[in-house]
């Protein structure tokens, strides 16, 4: 199990490093739980990016929720890494099955490619896809989520990686945002630097930044997260809300360091 374990952590640490830097804060008896919990979160965040249709998304969402079905009434995790640590923490922690179930609507949502009608669909989007996932990282040491992380996490997330979803043409930004730019959503692999542009990512940054505001739960966990959040908020802002600027999407030079200690 041990070997499941470190699988779980050398996923978290390559592909969702944020929280992988956050959990070296946590006590070490519940590093492995989180380390499960993000590559189980990683395996179903990325499967708009591998499949070919949304057909073939849903048919491996449905996979995982098929054994997470099984598995909660009784049977076997199969011989899957990431599964069968998934599995251990879920019996030690006693981890809540809806909240799997919800991140797994919010991923096969996602696979329909809808575009926000708002900036309030946008930060709910942002929610749905962060809150159940903090909900069960919380589980572990025994703290409750925090709706408002997940909001500017999620929104924060979305600003940074904009370059990338531009080259895959896939439009995370509302219909209305996208008038004020002049581009349609099919579009939206024509994005680049503009006043326009940098004037509606105020805006979204401006409500992740409400929603850190907001945050109350004090796990270092969660803590951390907001250090990071503040920090990415603090460069989009340097960088005149361009998400195509360096400083926007670019590393952060000693990032793990600035945030534990």
């Amino acid at each position: 199990m041990d070997t499941d374990f470190d699988y779980c952590r050398t996923q978290a640490e390559k592909h969702d490093r944020d929280r992988y830097i956050a959990s070296l804060a946590a006590p070490a008896s519940a590093r492995p739980a989180l380390w499960a919990i993000l590559a189980f979160n990683h395996e179903i965040a990325k499967t708009r990016e591998t499949v070919r249709d949304a057909h073939a998304g849903h048919l491996r969402l449905a996979w995982w929720r098929e054994r997470l079905d099984q598995f909660y009434a009784g049977g076997e995790m199969p011989a899957h890494e990431v599964a069968r640590a998934l599995g251990s923490a879920i019996q030690q922690y006693k981890l809540n099955k809806n909240h799997f179930d919800a991140l797994l609507d919010a991923r096969g949502t996602d696979l329909d490619g809808t575009v926000p009608a708002s900036l309030d669909g946008l930060a709910d989007y942002a929610t749905v896809t962060n809150a159940p996932l903090l909900a069960l990282c919380g589980q572990v040491f025994g703290k409750p989520g925090d709706d408002h992380l997940a909001a500017a996490w999620g929104l924060t997330g979305i600003i940074r990686a904009l370059p990338f979803s531009a080259r895959e043409n896939r439009c995370y930004l509302p219909l209305p945002m996208m008038h004020e730019i002049g581009l349609m959503p099919e579009q939206f692999h024509h994005l680049k630097s503009s006043p326009a542009l940098s004037a509606q990512i105020a805006l979204i940054a401006q409500r992740a930044r409400e929603n850190l505001n907001g945050v109350r739960n004090d796990a270092p966990f969660f803590q951390r997260l907001k250090t990071l959040n503040e920090i990415y908020l603090k460069r989009i802002e340097k960088g005149g809300h361009d998400p195509f600027s360096p400083l926007v999407f670019g590393p952060v030079p000693f990032l793990g360091l600035r945030v534990l200690f």
